[in-house]
């Protein structure tokens, strides 16, 4: 008679970053009731207009947890996962928001509300990597360059780490029959760690520390974009290899949770920094200062 043995097989992967230096990352329940409403029709219009509101919505505290992960998922669904990046985005923003991802990680539970609501695994994410980096300016031209200058490379660093346990069976002997190994679950924790940037010390004037304030906000508001990149894609590769359980495909399960992974997120935020990657600032004739977003010509290769 043959018995079946579990083993767990995964990977750890962390992979190669872009060779040039990027531009901007930053940083920055109980008592839950449902408010009245409908919390599946809060969305509106699916443009620019209707971020803010929606940020604001998906914020409230008073929808318990598994309401918002359904507000996310529909906002996934309409508006695609872009559009929920930059809500989430926004979201993060928010002061009066500011205490649930402190609180409770909200942005992981609420990105991976898509796939959750649809009774697929979610991955187990790990923000708590990373390092901040004080960035000391006495104008704003200066605090943009001394951020380019500091950070380096690499900027966004996850690892994906795949689970995936087997069975296997086993012969009068005690060895494993050959070809019975077999999946019967697939998991996938994910790590990210960013570096971010404040701002320190310096003697800006009034609109020059204006302008260091406001690329601040920036870089806060992108981080939080590629920090949502990853959970997105990880949260789909997950669903994705599910397709693997039942068969002997262990390899093509790690392949898809970790170099395929890695590649379908750094298009993305190779993507993200060819748009939005760089701060400058320039001081106009007026005083003011204006602040720039554009490439920071950041690469992030795949394996």
């Amino acid at each position: 008679m043959s018995s079946q043995h579990q083993a767990a097989e995964g990977q750890q992967h962390k992979p190669n970053q872009q060779n040039n230096k990027p531009g901007l990352i930053t940083e920055p329940s109980g008592g839950q009731v449902t408010p009245p409403g409908n919390p599946s029709g809060f969305i509106g219009a699916v443009d620019d207009t209707s971020i803010e509101a929606q940020a604001a919505r998906l914020g409230d505290i008073r929808f318990r947890m598994i309401q918002r992960q359904a507000m996310a998922a529909q906002l996934g669904r309409v508006g695609g996962n872009q559009f929920l990046q930059r809500v989430i985005a926004q979201m993060e923003q928010d002061p009066q928001t500011a205490d649930v991802e402190a609180e409770a990680d909200t942005v992981v539970s609420l990105n991976a509300g898509a796939a959750s609501a649809a009774g697929a695994p979610t991955p187990v994410f790990d923000h708590s990597g990373g390092n901040t980096v004080t960035i000391n300016a006495d104008s704003a031209p200066d605090f943009a360059q001394n951020i380019t200058a500091t950070i380096g490379t690499p900027h966004v660093t996850p690892e994906f780490i795949p689970d995936i346990q087997v069975d296997f069976k086993t012969d009068a002997t005690g060895q494993e029959v050959p070809g019975s190994r077999k999946i019967v679950s697939i998991g996938l924790t994910v790590k990210a760690a960013i570096t971010k940037v404040r701002y320190g010390m310096g003697r800006p004037n009034a609109e020059h520390k204006k302008a260091i304030d406001e690329m601040v906000a920036a870089i806060k508001a992108h981080e939080g974009a590629h920090r949502a990149i990853i959970e997105t894609e990880a949260t789909l590769a997950l669903a994705a290899a599910q397709k693997f359980i039942g068969t002997g495909k262990v390899k093509e399960a790690e392949k898809a949770l970790t170099t395929t992974l890695e590649c379908s997120t750094n298009k993305k935020h190779e993507a993200l920094d060819a748009s939005e990657g760089l701060l400058t600032a320039a001081e106009q004739e007026d005083g003011a200062v204006k602040v720039t977003k554009s490439s920071s010509g950041a690469k992030y290769p795949c394996s």
